[in-house]
């Protein structure tokens, strides 16, 4: 196939300009950040992150449910009985806990019917100083209300933790049971 010199000069521009656009979708693609529109989202749970990577809001089914996390330690879910709640928890900059907004309601084999809704703001470095909350049939009492919370801010709800992680996990006496249970005691005032 003999082609002429304008047929060979026609082919070379072409595939430049073709080869040219290929390159220049190629490198958007890598440089342009595009919104993704959906009108359904199906997930067991959703992290919503930071630049670094660092979880400052988990939306999640009870099975995901964030766990608690203080001190950059977490803790086990049941440890608070969290496992049985689906819903939100706030993280602040460092991945500790800030709060949190959880429900769920069903039946118990024996028929009595119970909820939980709760919704709290908690203090840096501590434990919740407002709450939202209505409970009904959780170990047999009902309560709703807002809870304000005076307490000290001063970090002991990760040493409140550690002692109930200690009392519920780990294999100890009845005689270190009954210390931590003293240690443990609520001091605050509730209004």
């Amino acid at each position: 196939m003999n082609l002429s010199k304008n047929q060979i000069r026609l082919l070379i521009v072409s595939n430049i300009f073709c080869w040219a656009i290929l390159f220049s979708f190629l490198l958007m693609s890598f440089t342009q950040k595009t919104n993704t529109k959906f009108e359904v989202l199906t997930a067991e749970r959703i992290n919503i992150v930071n630049e670094d990577g660092t979880t400052v809001m988990a939306i999640s089914n009870k099975q995901r449910i964030a766990a608690p996390r203080i001190n950059g330690k977490e803790y086990p879910v049941n440890m608070i009985e969290r496992q049985h709640m689906a819903g939100m928890i706030f993280f602040n900059e460092k991945g500790d806990e800030i709060g949190g907004l959880v429900f769920n309601s069903g039946e118990f084999p024996d028929g009595r019917k119970y909820g939980v809704g709760h919704l709290s703001f908690d203090r840096y470095n501590d434990n919740q100083v407002i709450n939202l909350e209505h409970k009904e049939n959780i170990h047999d009492l009902v309560k709703s209300g807002i809870t304000f919370y005076d307490r000290k801010g001063n970090g002991s709800f990760g040493k409140n933790l550690d002692l109930i992680h200690e009392f519920k996990y780990d294999s100890i006496s009845d005689k270190r049971k009954k210390e931590i249970i003293n240690e443990n005691k609520c001091t605050e005032k509730v209004s």
